[in-house]
C-alpha cells in the first residue's frame, strides 16, 4: 500500500534549459497531494547552478527516468535555489508533465485516479465504451477520510476506460463526461491530476495535470451503492444534450460544489444564480398574471403622466427602467417554479422558498449582508440554503433521467429513498 502523504517519487537525469542556459543534472520528483516538485541534487547545484536572477525565469526539462522511461516538461518554474550547505534546486511544472512515450493509433485502455470521489464501485458498458471505476493501491474509504479531514486533494478509486477504436483525445472527453456525471452524484467536484494510457503491452504514457475542481462539495445526493445504475441512466443522456445544455449544466454543478465553502450570505447568493440562470436556460416564456399586468399598466400611465409634468426630474428615464425592472421578479419566481415543477419537484416537501432566496440574494448584491431578521438565526438561512442546493441536484438528475435512490434525511437522520417519492404525484 502506497503511503498516500508521502506521494510519489521517482529519481532520474535530464537537461534544464532556460534561454541559452543549459544544465544536465540528476534529479527526484516529489509528487505530494499539493505540489509537483522537481529537486536537483547537491553536487549538481554546486557545479553548475549561478545564483544570478537569470535563472529564475521559465524552465523546461528532457529527460530519462531511473526505469528507462522519458520525462518531459515545458513549463517550469524555478522555485527555490540555494548555493549554500544545502545545495538545492526546486523546479515546479506550471503546466503539462509527461512520462513516457506516446504512440499512435486507438488507445487499448485507461487510467484515471480520481481526487474527490472514494465510494461507488462500478462497471458497465455504455455507448461501445466499457467503463469501470475500481479500487486502487490505497484503501479508497480510509483515503477518503483523510482527503476530507486534511482537506487536500488525495487520490481515492481509480476510473478505467476501454473502447476498440477510440484515440486519447476521445479517451480524455469520456473522462471527463464521467467525472462530471459524478461531481453531482458525490456532491463535489471529481477531477485528475493523472492519466495513464496504454496502447498495450509496455507501450504507456502517463500525463500529471490538474484539472479544476471543488473536491469538498456539500456531500452525495446519489448513495454510493448506486452509482452503476446512476452512470447506465444519465450517460446517454448526456451523451445525448448539446453542447450548450451541458454547458449550462457544468456551471449548474459548480455552483452546488462551491456550497461547502464561504460564507453563508455568499453560498445563498450564488446558489440562487444557479436557479435563476437554469430557469432562463431551461424555462418556457412566462407571462405576468392579468392582475399584474394592470398594475404594470396603471404605474406606467402615472409615470407618464408625472414626467409630462417635471420633464427635468427623471431625464433619462431611469425611474421609468425601474418601475419595468420591479415586473422582472413574478416572471422569474414562475419560471423558477415551472421548472421545478414541470420535472416534478415539490418545492414545499423539500422546504424551498424562492420568495426568501430572493430576499437574501437582494441583501447580499446590495448590502453585502443576509437580511437582518436571518442573520440572527442561522438555523433557517442554512435549511434555506440546503433547500435550494437539494432542489438543484434533484432537479439535474431528473433532466438526466436518473431513477435511482436519492440520499436525503427524515427527522434528523441520514437515509435513502426512491427518487420518485420526493417528486410530485408519487
Amino acid at each position: 500500500m502506497l503511503d498516500v502523504s508521502r506521494g510519489i517519487r521517482l529519481k532520474g537525469i535530464g537537461t534544464f534549459e532556460s534561454g541559452e542556459t543549459k544544465v544536465e543534472a540528476s534529479f527526484e520528483v516529489l509528487r505530494q497531494p499539493m505540489q509537483t516538485l522537481f529537486i536537483v541534487e547537491k553536487m549538481a547545484v554546486k557545479d553548475v547552478f549561478d545564483p544570478g536572477i537569470k535563472h529564475r525565469g521559465q524552465w523546461t526539462l528532457v529527460g530519462c527516468l531511473e526505469d528507462k522511461r522519458e520525462i518531459r516538461c515545458e513549463e517550469l518554474l524555478l522555485t527555490r535555489l540555494d548555493i549554500g550547505k544545502t545545495a538545492r534546486a526546486e523546479f515546479s511544472p506550471l503546466g503539462t508533465l509527461a512520462i513516457g512515450k506516446e504512440f499512435g493509433g486507438p488507445v487499448v485502455e485507461a487510467h484515471y485516479p480520481l481526487i474527490g470521489f472514494f465510494e461507488g464501485n462500478a462497471e458497465l458498458r455504455e455507448d461501445d465504451w466499457s467503463i469501470a471505476i475500481v479500487d486502487g493501491e490505497n484503501d479508497s474509504q480510509q483515503t477518503g477520510r483523510m482527503s476530507k479531514a486534511w482537506r487536500i486533494p488525495i487520490e481515492g478509486l481509480i476510473l478505467r476506460l476501454k473502447h476498440t477504436d477510440a484515440r486519447m483525445e476521445q479517451y480524455e472527453n469520456k473522462a471527463l463526461q464521467v467525472m462530471q456525471l459524478l461531481s453531482l452524484a458525490c456532491g463535489n467536484g471529481v477531477s485528475c491530476h493523472r492519466q495513464i494510457i496504454s496502447w498495450g503491452s509496455a507501450r504507456k504514457f502517463e500525463v500529471w495535470r490538474h484539472m479544476t475542481g471543488d473536491e469538498l462539495g456539500p456531500g452525495p445526493c446519489v448513495p454510493s451503492f448506486c452509482i452503476q445504475q446512476f452512470l447506465e441512466q444519465v450517460l446517454p443522456s448526456w451523451r445525448n444534450w448539446a453542447e450548450k445544455k451541458k454547458a449550462e449544466a457544468r456551471l449548474a454543478i459548480s455552483y452546488i460544489n462551491l456550497f461547502s465553502s464561504g460564507y453563508l450570505d455568499s453560498r445563498l447568493f450564488q446558489i440562487m444564480q444557479a436557479w435563476e440562470m437554469l430557469s432562463n436556460a431551461w424555462g418556457h416564456t412566462v407571462n405576468l398574471s392579468e392582475p399584474e399586468k394592470s398594475l404594470k399598466s396603471d404605474i406606467k400611465r402615472v409615470y407618464k403622466e408625472w414626467r409630462k409634468k417635471h420633464p427635468k426630474a427623471d431625464p433619462n428615464g431611469f425611474l421609468g427602467d425601474r418601475i419595468n425592472f420591479s415586473f422582472r421578479w413574478p416572471q422569474a419566481r414562475k419560471r423558477m417554479e415551472a421548472l421545478a415543477h414541470g420535472r416534478g419537484l415539490d418545492t414545499a416537501k423539500i422546504g424551498l422558498d424562492f420568495e426568501q432566496m430572493k430576499e437574501v440574494r437582494d441583501s447580499v448584491a446590495h448590502s453585502g449582508k443576509m437580511p437582518e431578521k436571518m442573520s440572527d438565526n442561522g438555523n433557517v438561512s442554512l435549511k434555506l440554503l440546503t433547500a435550494a442546493r437539494y432542489g438543484l441536484q434533484l432537479l439535474l438528475l431528473v433532466e438526466l433521467g436518473y431513477s435511482g435512490m436519492v440520499v436525503t434525511a427524515e427527522r434528523g437522520w441520514r437515509s435513502f429513498i426512491k427518487i420518485g417519492e420526493i417528486l410530485k404525484n408519487y
